[in-house]
């Protein structure tokens, strides 16, 4: 129960939601056509989120268009400071299968606890490596005192555990931080 809790609340975050609503509100000021995009993929991210809370698992491809309207939101806020390069083949995005909204609570973390700038662009690799998905980003920490509780990684292991005896693995490596995720 622990876990569908914070799992849910990590997906209603108020700071998100906050930071959101004042792109919005700058953009109606500046460009209405902007913002009607902008309002047209806040919709679509928050419907898939609160909408399907009962799935666990979701082909890959579909994982990638609830991200893609993430990325598209974030990078209103970040613009060129934000990278997100993908290397999956479009066969493996229609037949591989990954938990629901994990590519979404990953690179929300790697926002959330990376600096961000144009001097210091924040790039996460998404790539399909044989049976397993790989998120990476160079770490380049926040000087925060927002708590670091590590729920998300646990939410999404324990969530794998459930369906597969292969590993989530995560954890530094060569100054970049990795997730390994089975592609199922």
């Amino acid at each position: 129960m622990v876990f569908e809790y914070e799992y849910l609340k990590s997906q209603v975050n108020p700071h998100f939601l906050f930071n959101s609503l004042s792109i919005l509100s700058s953009l109606v000021h500046e460009d209405s056509k902007a913002a009607m995009d902008y309002t047209g993929r806040l919709s679509d991210l928050y419907r898939n989120m609160l909408a399907h809370t009962d799935r666990n698992i979701v082909p890959l491809s579909e994982e990638l268009e609830i991200l893609d309207n993430y990325i598209h939101i974030q990078k209103s806020r970040f613009g060129d400071a934000l990278q997100i390069d993908m290397e999956i083949a479009p066969q493996v995005a229609a037949e591989k299968k990954i938990i629901y909204l994990a590519l979404q609570l990953l690179v929300e973390n790697a926002v959330k606890h990376n600096i961000i700038s144009k001097a210091q662009p924040l790039v996460i690799t998404i790539a399909a490596k044989g049976n397993e998905l790989v998120i990476s980003n160079p770490l380049h920490r926040k000087l925060s005192t927002e708590k670091r509780n590590g729920m998300g990684l646990a939410n999404i292991s324990k969530r794998y555990s459930l369906i597969t005896d292969r590993p989530v693995t995560y954890g530094e490596e060569n100054g970049n931080y990795v997730v390994r995720l089975p592609l199922l």
